[in-house]
């Protein structure tokens, strides 16, 4: 017989810019509120997800168990940047050819333009808030 004693844990995941893909660091938190979200220096955006976390008791042996990330927030969260449409970045942005192409090729509407200088497709359901 098993015995299980599980409980969910709360965490914000940052987003900071890659070679290739995004970096991302996790910090345990108490609650899904963006404004109480301490900001690393670096971070251009960041989600929350909830994980169950606990221990399964099999006779004597006790076995960590986690369910990964559950309850993913529906958006990004932004920290700062520039919201463009395919036509503000070709007016804006200089040799704009590549990122026109990838927003075209992924029916991406916009893009946000973070402080940081890199580009990301902004989905309907992400928010951009206030830096810092």
């Amino acid at each position: 017989m098993f015995e299980c004693k599980c409980e969910r844990k709360t965490y914000v995941e940052f987003k900071f810019a890659g070679i290739m893909f995004a970096d991302v660091m996790t910090r345990e938190v108490t609650e899904r509120d963006p404004d109480k979200v301490e900001i690393p220096d670096g971070a251009f955006a960041f989600t929350f997800y909830d994980q169950l976390q606990g221990v399964v008791k099999d006779g004597d042996q006790e076995i960590p168990v986690s369910s990964g990330p559950v309850n993913r927030s529906k958006g990004v969260y932004y920290i700062g940047g520039q919201i463009l449409t395919k036509d503000e970045v070709i007016a804006q942005v200089p040799d704009s050819d590549t990122l026109v192409r990838n927003m075209e090729g992924n029916d991406w509407d916009r893009v946000i333009k973070t402080p940081i200088g890199n580009f990301q497709p902004f989905e309907d359901g992400d928010i951009l808030i206030k830096a810092g």
